[in-house]
């Protein structure tokens, strides 16, 4: 998701008159989807590649389930801290920002 940042703040900051802003941001918002869902595909492709399959053999290399022993467990601890750090987000930060969300329009509307 960083390069994907990257790009929509470069796009964000590129115009400056409001027609091409609401744009931009229309623009950016759909991109900003779109990684997202891409992430979480990728996590879930990658959950079910790391944890549907059994490490195989360590010694062998000419064996048909030959697995080597660094580059499993690496996916393995990879994948578990991804699926971690997507768990938090939805059950921790996800409710912050709705909330927070509600607040403010709250505040924008009393304002008025």
């Amino acid at each position: 998701m960083g390069a994907l940042e990257l790009l929509l703040l470069l796009l964000s900051s590129a115009f400056s008159s409001a027609s091409a802003a609401k744009s931009v941001a229309v623009v950016s918002t759909v991109l900003f989807v779109v990684g997202i869902l891409f992430s979480v595909a990728w996590l879930i492709a990658g959950s079910v590649f790391v944890y549907g399959t059994r490490p195989g053999t360590y010694e062998d290399d000419t064996a048909n389930d030959f697995c080597d022993h660094t580059a499993y467990w690496f996916a393995f601890v990879a994948t578990t801290l991804g699926n971690i750090s997507f768990g938090l987000f939805l059950f921790c930060c996800l409710p912050l920002m709705i909330c927070f969300g509600g607040l403010m329009a709250f505040v924008s509307a009393s304002e008025e």
